[in-house]
């Protein structure tokens, strides 16, 4: 087990999965809202196309989102928190064209993911690195917590198919919730942050 949490492809592959579930799911979901549905497929792409990088060991053209490549644990970390950030911000805009004005609650944690990305990149190891790094590391812990809430409250959902796929989608948010916790212990992430 140990080993499939540490190689970063098998992260590429579980975003690749909560991605395409996601996607799936707000299909579904959103068809009343063309607004809103736009956002999420918009979202998820970003998403698809970060676990495609991740998974096939190359940047597809989003260097800027991987400063050392999507191999390394660091690269991961940061490729996930700007895809993240970015996902975050088109969501908001999309919620405000379609009438939200949660969007612009959403633009604003985007634009903090984002500065966040930008933070522990710039190679700059500092106090606010540090504190970003604490925050990061209860921030994922909290939300594999939630996972294993969530893998539980799944087998309370009735029909087979739904609670097959919210499982999957449960324990793929764990392991990668997991994985990126992981990460921040690393050595080669903790030392830049």
């Amino acid at each position: 087990m140990a080993s499939f949490l540490d190689d970063t492809k098998n992260f590429g592959l579980i975003v690749l999965i909560i991605s395409v579930l996601g996607l799936i799911s707000s299909v579904i979901g959103y068809l009343d809202n063309i607004m809103t549905l736009i956002g999420y497929v918009v979202y998820y792409a970003i998403m698809i196309v970060l676990g495609l990088s991740i998974f096939k060991g190359t940047t597809m053209g989003l260097n800027f989102m991987f400063p050392e490549g999507p191999k390394s644990k660091f690269g991961v970390v940061t490729a996930y928190i700007f895809a993240t950030g970015l996902g975050n911000i088109v969501l908001g805009i999309f919620g405000l064209i379609g009438g939200s004005t949660g969007g612009i609650g959403t633009i604003v944690i985007g634009a903090i993911i984002l500065l966040v990305g930008w933070i522990i990149t710039n190679d700059k190891s500092t106090f606010l690195d540090k504190v970003i790094w604490i925050v990061l590391v209860i921030l994922f812990a909290l939300s594999a917590l939630f996972g294993v809430f969530a893998i539980i409250g799944s087998f309370a959902l009735g029909d087979i198919l739904v609670i097959v796929t919210a499982l999957i989608s449960s324990i793929a948010s764990f392991l990668l919730s997991l994985m990126i916790l992981l990460y921040l212990f690393d050595s080669s992430v903790k030392c830049k942050l």
